[in-house]
């Protein structure tokens, strides 16, 4: 079993790992002379990686230096960076510490709109909430899952408000469907974050897109004055990148791998609820496509905010045996797995991908099953 990474590489589809390998070769047939370090200009296959996510997220932009001017004719929107940083040298440039980030955070408890309306109330009075930013999916991919209901509800009260919707997509963009969880959901945000899909598994590996009228504000923008956001990256928008991660799309289309991906962890999720049935083990799994939860701890909650710092506080001195015992629980967990040749690098979620086969799946449910079979119960009915 893998831990959040590619959807379409990491096994044994021999067809897929030899596109990847040749990528190199591709991108020196396809870049000739496309692309002029001076000028920083933008390669066809810029634009072709643009189109792609355009077609599948309603709301996309590219966000680069004046001399990106092909997108323009492409129907995408194009926002220059008006300041380099040369022009920025004498210029008072803000500087975030980490207590200026939590002074300016508020955390809501996942399907909890009471909670996060109040805060949205509370905001206005001190001049409203910028954004909310969740995993439309729930926290942690979900290891804390939320609803449809809840997304459509969320995206009602930040129109309410007046505050933008961001979702951040680094593991569903293109994993749950071509058009991610928004596209699942219906759900159209303000602006998106991707992840390493963007490029394909190469250097630059992230995104942001948006509604012009918030992508413009970037540093990059084309908006003036003083309320704009400086987003880069020495790497952003170069061709080799925007090849790789045009062709991994492209391959996640032709291959139907987030389908073949997601049925595959519907049969390792369904195989696991039927090995803790037999076992008669307090576990729980659960899936949402080719996302799978293997919760074997229950989790602890504590609300950190102004309100209940202290209570929690009191309450992380009095179970903090317990906090002990469900950690070495779980590290005792991890080396079973490890032992039986099942490596969980992001705890308790386990994803699949289109390498996975039935075969490959049954095979790791008997992996589990070996660890499984040895978990024994105390007398108060404990692991």
């Amino acid at each position: 079993m893998k831990s959040h990474g590619v959807l379409i590489c990491g096994g044994s589809k021999e067809e897929t790992m030899n596109k990847a390998v040749l990528l190199e070769d591709i991108c020196k047939r396809n870049i000739k002379g496309n692309y002029d370090l001076a000028q920083n200009t933008t390669s066809d296959k810029t634009v072709e990686l643009l189109s792609v996510v355009k077609e599948k997220f309603k709301y996309a932009a590219l966000v680069q230096t004046p001399a990106v001017n092909a997108c323009a004719n492409k129907g995408i929107p194009i926002y220059a960076q008006l300041d380099d940083m040369a022009q920025m040298i004498g210029r008072k440039i803000p500087v975030v510490s980490d207590n200026d980030v939590v002074r300016y955070i508020d955390e809501v408890r996942p399907n909890d709109l009471n909670m996060l309306e109040k805060m949205l109330k509370k905001n206005r009075l001190k001049g409203g909430t910028a954004a909310v930013i969740l995993e439309p999916v729930g926290p942690e991919s979900g290891t804390r899952p939320i609803s449809k209901e809840y997304n459509m509800e969320v995206r009602k009260l930040c129109d309410k408000y007046g505050a933008l919707l961001i979702f951040d997509e680094v593991v569903t963009g293109f994993r749950v469907g071509l058009g991610g969880a928004q596209g699942y959901f219906n759900v159209v945000p303000d602006l998106t974050i991707f992840g390493k899909i963007i490029a394909g598994g190469y250097p630059g590996a992230g995104g942001v897109g948006g509604k012009k009228e918030y992508a413009q504000l970037m540093a990059a923008g084309l908006a003036t004055g003083k309320h704009r956001a400086y987003v880069g990256g020495t790497l952003a928008a170069n061709p080799l990148s925007c090849l790789a991660g045009y062709t991994a799309i492209r391959e996640i289309e032709r291959t139907n791998a987030c389908e073949i991906a997601g049925a595959m962890g519907d049969r390792l999720c369904d195989g696991l609820k039927e090995l803790i049935d037999r076992y008669g083990l307090p576990y729980v799994a659960y899936n949402q496509g080719s996302i799978v939860h293997l919760e074997c701890t229950g989790a602890m909650s504590f609300d950190f905010s102004s309100m209940s710092f202290i209570k929690s506080a009191i309450g992380i001195l009095k179970h903090k045996n317990m906090m002990y015992e469900r950690k070495d629980s779980m590290e005792r967990m991890g080396a079973a797995y490890m032992a039986n040749g099942i490596v969980t690098l992001a705890g308790s979620r386990l994803y699949t991908s289109l390498a996975d086969t039935p075969e490959i799946i049954d095979e790791a449910l008997n992996r589990f099953e070996e660890v499984f079979k040895h978990v024994k119960k105390t007398d108060k009915g404990k692991v």
